[in-house]
C-alpha cells in the first residue's frame, strides 16, 4: 500500500460536481491536486473550508504517513496529512471503486454524506 501513494491525485467527478455547486474565493488555479511525494512529504492546491462559513482556494504543505493500528488496535488504513501552515491535521480514509484506490474525507457533518474523494492520476 506505501507503494501506491507517492503520485498526483486528482477530484472524482462527484467532487468536482459538489465544488462546482459551491462558491469559492480566489482565483481558481488550473488544476486541483494532491501530490504526495515518496519522502513523506504533499502539495495540495484544493478548496479549503473557512470558518466554516465559505471556501477559499489554497495551496498546502506538509508531511503525509499512514496509520496502521492506534493504541495496540488494528485500524482501517488511515491517510493522516499533517499540514505546515495553517498547522492541522487531515485524515483520509482508503476505498476502492471499481479496482480504483479512492482517498476520502467527509465534507462538513458526516450526515451530509458529502466526500472530498480523490483518485491517482494516470
Amino acid at each position: 500500500m506505501p507503494e501506491e501513494i507517492p503520485g498526483t491525485w486528482v477530484f472524482t467527478e462527484h467532487t468536482k460536481e459538489f465544488f462546482s455547486e459551491q462558491k469559492i474565493l480566489g482565483e481558481p488555479p488550473e488544476k486541483l491536486y494532491l501530490r504526495m511525494q515518496k519522502d513523506g512529504s504533499f502539495i495540495a492546491r484544493i478548496p479549503e473550508e473557512e470558518n466554516h462559513s465559505h471556501w477559499v482556494y489554497r495551496t498546502l504543505a506538509g508531511t503525509w504517513e499512514l496509520e496502521y493500528k492506534k493504541d495496540g488496535f488494528l485500524k482501517k488504513n488511515t491517510l493522516n496529512l499533517e499540514i505546515g501552515f495553517p498547522k492541522g491535521t487531515w485524515f483520509f480514509n482508503f476505498s476502492e471503486e471499481k479496482g480504483q484506490l479512492v482517498l476520502w474525507q467527509y465534507i462538513g457533518d458526516p450526515d451530509s454524506m458529502d466526500f472530498m474523494e480523490f483518485i491517482k492520476e494516470d
